[in-house]
């Protein structure tokens, strides 16, 4: 009996060195997995941080172009009497061409009559 009781304790000893060795395993284990969650978190937070600073910029940007365009509005709105002015004068211009071309058809049409009347004179017609 004192050799299963040897054999028992053995067993029983390795068993415990076995559960030791586990427990080990199981502490290492954890501590991995601890870290990896730290990392994964901080990671997340560097994220957080990445996307609060690109929306701040964002909002930036959005500000400076609504300034920007209310700026131009304001340029277009002084400008627009200078612009309806410019317009004016061109419409004119337009017209005063159209005068000139309508004169310059007309004077070369007298021309030519004056020339046919003058060969019809000298009789070469």
């Amino acid at each position: 009996m004192s050799e299963g009781i040897d054999q028992t304790a053995m067993l029983l000893g390795e068993m415990k060195a076995t559960i030791e060795s586990l427990k080990a395993t199981v502490v290492e284990l954890a501590r991995k997995s601890d870290e990896r969650g730290a990392r994964t978190y901080k990671e997340l937070e560097g994220i957080r941080l990445d996307q609060a600073e690109i929306r701040q910029d964002v909002k930036e940007v959005k500000k400076s172009l609504d300034d920007k365009a209310a700026e131009l509005e304001g340029r277009l709105d002084s400008a627009e009497p200078t612009l309806k002015e410019i317009n004016r004068w061109r419409e004119r211009f337009i017209g005063i061409q159209m005068f000139l071309g309508a004169l310059t058809a007309a004077i070369g049409g007298m021309t030519v009559y004056f020339w046919k009347w003058i060969a019809v004179k000298v009789g070469i017609n």
